[in-house]
């Protein structure tokens, strides 16, 4: 009985693994999850309930592995995972509750957390944009080299309006940073030049992640 007992478990513990396979194939794939409630292999999954029609989709993902949970009725195995999203990796922990009459898999989130939206993350996306003003590029050459920071709302209406004065950047200093709701906010000390006299502006810049108009990509906007 011992052995057959572990046999079966085995068999559901793939069979969970299968599982969210599939639904994360089928998540990270171009199909329409319009009304789509259960996967391909006839499986509940939360992720098409709750993230597919304001979040963005992830393009590839990773399990780390499959571990026992907690038996009874079904078995349950606990799994984590790591997703590629456009702007950024992220990790969430999957629960699979596999039922042991009918087979049948529920998949539900029980962790998630964005490891690719941190203060770093963001500093580092708005150094890229002022080293991109630095070099005398613009909007087009940031964009084209940083597609994790190609949002709609990308913008720098100080850049705008010191280009147009004929004004350029000759170094700036990141001196002041705080959370805001949905990313941060930065102070940037920059001396620009115009006709060879330089002069001392203070920039400030919201960096956050777009998850509604440009699938999770960084948002670099520039404010007056």
């Amino acid at each position: 009985m011992l052995a057959w007992g572990t046999v079966s478990e085995g068999r559901r513990k793939a069979r969970a693994g299968a599982a969210l396979h599939t639904a994360l194939s089928q998540w990270c794939s171009d199909e329409s999850l319009d009304q789509v409630q259960d996967t391909r292999s006839g499986d509940f999954f939360d992720e098409f309930l709750s993230r597919t029609a304001r979040f963005p989709r992830p393009t590839a993902f990773e399990v780390s592995g499959v571990s026992w949970a907690r038996g009874g009725a079904s078995s349950v195995y606990s799994v984590a995972v790591t997703l590629s999203f456009a702007g950024g990796p992220e990790t969430r922990q999957y629960e699979v509750e596999v039922h042991k009459k009918s087979g049948k898999c529920f998949i539900k989130t029980t962790a998630s957390e964005d490891v690719s939206g941190t203060e770093s993350h963001a500093q580092a996306v708005l150094r890229a944009w002022l080293d991109t003003w630095l070099a005398g590029e613009g909007v087009a050459a940031f964009r084209s080299r940083h597609p994790e920071a190609d949002a709609q709302l990308t913008m720098d209406i100080p850049w705008a309006s010191l280009k147009s004065e004929g004004k350029t950047l000759v170094r700036y200093e990141v001196t002041g940073v705080a959370p805001r709701p949905k990313g941060f906010r930065f102070t940037v000390t920059a001396v620009v030049e115009g006709r060879g006299t330089p002069e001392t502006k203070v920039l400030r810049y919201e960096v956050y992640k777009d998850r509604f108009l440009s699938g999770g990509r960084w948002t670099v906007t520039g404010q007056s």
